[in-house]
């Protein structure tokens, strides 16, 4: 597993697809590994239409975390969750992942 290096530094998407590559691109370089985008966009089967929630836990655990997804109705956290985490967000037609800390 890795161990936390640095704060959170945000690693920005490169496309309108790249949502979920990015997020776990920062998790990466917030436990001190630089991974290419282009690297996670591969191992986590990144399309035309973007990533799917199977897609960022299969990339995350190619990267090493130890992960899983959940849904939740709810608007608040667990106390036991470990941050940052990656969270799906759906608003209407548009779907979109961010990592929250």
């Amino acid at each position: 597993m890795f161990n936390k290096k640095s704060n959170l530094t945000v690693v920005l998407q490169q496309d309108t697809q790249d949502c979920g590559p990015a997020c776990l691109a920062t998790l990466c370089k917030y436990y001190g590994k630089r991974i290419p985008i282009s690297y996670i966009r591969k191992i986590a089967g990144t399309d035309k239409t973007g990533i799917s929630g199977y897609g960022i836990v299969r990339g995350a655990e190619e990267l090493g975390f130890s992960c899983q997804g959940a849904l939740s109705p709810e608007k608040e956290f667990s106390e036991d969750i470990v941050f940052p985490i990656i969270t799906h967000l759906k608003r209407n037609d548009s779907e979109h992942y961010q990592v929250y800390s």
